[in-house]
This record gives C-alpha cells, structure tokens and sequence, in this order.
C-alpha cells in the first residue's frame, strides 16, 4: 500500500505457491474463494482462504499475482544461500522464484524482491544441495 501510495506508478505483483494459490483464484474470479486444501512445503504462503481485508488490499494495490512451483522456491532458497548468503524459507523466497523463472514481465530495470523468514529447518539441506 504505502509504496503504490508513494508512487502509483510502481508495479507490486504477489506470488503464491502453485499448490496453494487461494488469492490468485480469488483475485480472478473477483470474489474471495477457498481452497479445497493446500499442499505446500511453504507454510508461510499455505492458505486456504485469503482474508476479506487481504483481498481488498490486493484487489486495489496490486498489479497482479504469479505462482511458482515448490521446485522453483527450492531453487530460490538455495540459491539465496549460495549466492547471497542469505537463509529464506519457502515463502521468503517466493518472490526471487518469480523473478528466476521470469513469473512476470514488467518494463522497469529496478526490481526489488521482499524476502522474508528464516525459519528453516537447515537440516532439510543435504550434500547434493537438494531440498527435501
């Protein structure tokens, strides 16, 4: 809100989990909808049903939502880790997926991705720098 607030010409884009993509699936059908479930290693973005006060935040300052798959979060963290140094859980580093993967298309050369949590489990890595 505050940085569309600041300049409405930034472009903000969500990402989501492709197992659970509850605001992604609201955000089209232009009401809020709920998962039947969700399946995703990524429990900062497993929700079922976006909150009512979400929705209409995202409805009005957000320029659209992508989803990533729970391999390309994989690769996200552990290439944050490799690369930057950086330990991100799977919804932390949702966003550098989208941006990996080339989720979205924008005509800006500046693109600052929000990442968040630490909150992994570092013995989920192992030698093969795999995942799970």
């Amino acid at each position: 809100m505050a940085v569309k607030q600041i300049n409405p010409n930034i472009q903000v884009f969500g990402v989501e989990a492709e197992t659970a993509p509850s605001m992604f699936n609201s955000i089209k059908a232009g009401k809020i909808r709920e998962l039947s479930f969700c399946n995703t290693f990524a429990d900062g973005i497993a929700v079922r049903k976006p909150g009512k006060l979400n929705f209409e935040i995202v409805k009005r300052y957000v320029d659209g939502i992508v989803t990533v798959s729970e391999e390309e979060m994989k690769s996200a963290i552990i290439t944050l880790a490799e690369e930057a140094k950086i330990i991100a859980e799977g919804a932390g580093a949702s966003s550098v997926a989208a941006l990996l993967f080339k989720k979205f298309t924008t005509k800006f050369t500046k693109i600052v991705c929000v990442i968040t949590g630490g909150n992994i489990d570092m013995s989920l890595f192992n030698g093969n720098h795999e995942i799970f």
